[in-house]
Formats: structure tokens, sequence, C-alpha cells
């Protein structure tokens, strides 16, 4: 399957419907720019692509069509199956003898030698996590190789950002906290996750929050931002961590917080950059917003105030005008200030639904 065509978005907008029609020219410039005998087969099957058409008498080449057709299914979203089933359609539609594809993989092929190449890498089927390339590519069974971690799947992605690196691709740096050892943090017993309850100390040292003391932990926070340690810093000390991949993981004490190196730093640039990670900006909204609705329309299963969040609370030494009260076999939660009425959810789940 061609990686570029994976991406839809490569065949939307006004300039590509413009322009669709004079891929004939675009061909025969490509063409006179190589001397690749490969690439001129290539660029000739193209062509001859681009200049049969759909059926005797039509407007349409074989190539053109199938241009056009991609581009409306990336405008519109479709899958590769009802793709399928739109090509068969359209073949059984248009007279006996047409040229136009009848799968979207057969559509695919059509485009894929426009430049758009891919490799094919075969993974184990029993999860061992070996990919079927470089020195295992001519084997057909697993050796059964240690490594059952992400970092073997990403070995082509770092392959071939190795190569944008060294032909000069410009990488853009941005600001990130890595704080390691500052970062202060509490288990929580009931709910069993880890919480970061320090973040007023981001704040700068005159703003309020840092000396309100009932909203948060009944404290007031007077400590300095902690250190944020630089790549150049991190890297120290991960390089000399030995990876143990496979099942089970096995940990090894290697004197830091890290249990392993990421394949990431065996790119040259890694160690300078300031941001090493993205997080999921769409996502995260997502689960925000889920978290906020399920709390405020009190649904089981997705409200984040529950008895365990209470009791942890009390724990905590935080609000304790809220802690449960065992009446009985039950348990009651007071209301807390967010607390919605059945009459209240209603209005909400109404502003949703319009």
């Amino acid at each position: 399957m061609c990686s570029n065509l994976e991406d839809d978005s490569n065949f939307e907008g006004d300039d590509f419907d413009e322009n669709y029609d004079r891929v004939d020219d675009l061909i025969n410039d490509l063409k006179q720019s190589t001397e690749d005998p490969t690439e001129i087969e290539r660029f000739d099957r193209l062509f001859g692509d681009a200049m049969k058409p759909v059926y005797p008498g039509s407007s349409f080449t074989c190539l053109s069509a199938t241009l056009k057709l991609y581009s409306l299914k990336a405008k519109n979203g479709w899958s590769d199956k009802s793709f399928t089933s739109l090509l068969e359609l359209l073949g059984k539609i248009l007279p006996d003898g047409n040229e136009l594809p009848r799968r979207t993989y057969d559509a695919k092929k059509i485009l894929c030698p426009m430049g758009v190449d891919y490799v094919k890498i075969h993974a184990c089927r029993n999860d061992c996590s070996i990919l079927f390339r470089k020195d295992y590519k001519d084997l057909d069974k697993c050796p059964k190789q240690p490594g059952n971690d992400i970092d073997v799947y990403l070995e082509p992605l770092i392959d071939d950002l190795k190569l944008l690196w060294d032909e000069g691709v410009e990488v853009l740096k941005r600001a990130r906290f890595v704080c390691e050892e500052d970062t202060i943090y509490d288990r929580l017993v009931h709910g069993g996750k880890n919480v970061y309850l320090c973040n007023r100390r981001l704040l700068r040292r005159s703003h309020p929050y840092r000396k309100k003391m009932k909203p948060f932990n009944g404290k007031q926070e007077l400590r300095n931002p902690p250190k944020i340690l630089s790549g150049k810093e991190v890297y120290e000390k991960v390089k000399n961590i030995e990876n143990n991949f496979g099942k089970p993981y096995k940990r090894t004490n290697n004197g830091t917080l890290y249990k392993k190196k990421s394949i990431f730093w065996d790119l040259p640039y890694w160690k300078h950059l300031s941001v090493r990670h993205c997080i999921d900006v769409m996502h995260v909204e997502k689960n925000v917003c889920d978290s906020i609705i399920g709390t405020l329309l009190n649904i089981t299963g997705k409200t984040k105030d529950g008895l365990k969040a209470r009791q942890d609370m009390v724990a905590q030494k935080i609000r304790p005008e809220l802690a449960p009260q065992v009446r009985g076999s039950r348990t009651y939660l007071p209301p807390a200030c967010f607390t919605l009425s059945r009459t209240e959810k209603r209005s909400v789940v109404n502003v949703y639904m319009g």
C-alpha cells in the first residue's frame, strides 16, 4: 500500500482539482529530468495510463479519472471499502470494456508510479516484536529476537528521520518542562494513581494562587519553580542504559528514574532539542471534556467524583466538608459546589442536543 496515499489530504484542495488534468505535461517533464532506466520505464507506464481514455470517446483518461475520484474520496472521508464499492458500481455503469479500476488497491497502483513508492515490512505474527528487515529480511520464520517494545517498530521511522537529518531538513525547537528528580508527586492510596499537586510552583512569585490555602492542599506554595533539564542533561542520564526488551520485562537498577533508553536518542539531533515529546491536543481536549461532562452529570464509570476520590481527599486533608459519611449500610457523598440537580442535568443535556 502506498505510504503517501494513506494520507488522503494530499489529494484535497482547489489547486488539485484545477491541475489534475495536466498530469501528462508533468510526467513528460519528470521523464526528461532523469536518465535512470527504471524511472523512465515508470514514467512510460504512467504516461500510457494518462493518455488512455477510460472508454472510447471519453474526455477522461484512466489516470485523470482515478485522480479525480480519489480527490472526492479524500474530501468526503470515504473509507477504502466504500471507495471500492463506488468503483465497482461505476464500472458497471460505464460502457463495457472501460479502463476504470475496480478496487481501491488498483487505483493506488495506478497512482503509485507518481513517485509514491513504498516498502512492505513484515512483522512476526507471534508479537515478539521482530521486523523482517535488514539482517532479518530473508528469514521466513521468527528467530525469537528479544524486543517486545515499540522501539522495534519505530526503527524504520528512525532510519527515515536520520536520512532527513543528513539531507539538512530543518528541525524546529520549542520549550518543554523536564524536571525529573525535582518533580513532586503523591500516590493516591485509594485511586491508585500518581498525581502532581504542586503546579503552583510554576506560577510567578506574586501570583495570588500561591498564597491561597483552602482551594488547594491547605498550604501556601512558596517554593521556587523546579529546575528544567536540557536535552543534553537528560541524555547524560540515559546514554549508558542497556535496554532489556522482551517478555516479561526485567527492569535493571541503572541509578536513574528511567527504565530504558528510547530509540529516539539514536537520532543525532535528539539531545539538542528543547522539546522531545508531543501530546495529542485533540485527545487531551476530548478526555478533559469527557471527564467534565461525566462528573457534572454524575455518569457511572465516567465521573471523577466518586467514593475513592473522596477518600483520597480525606487522606490528603483537602475539603473535609466533602468527606464520605457512612450511614448504616450505605455511604453518603455530600454534594459538591458543582453537583447538579436532576432538572439542571436535563438542562445541560438539552443544551448539547440543541
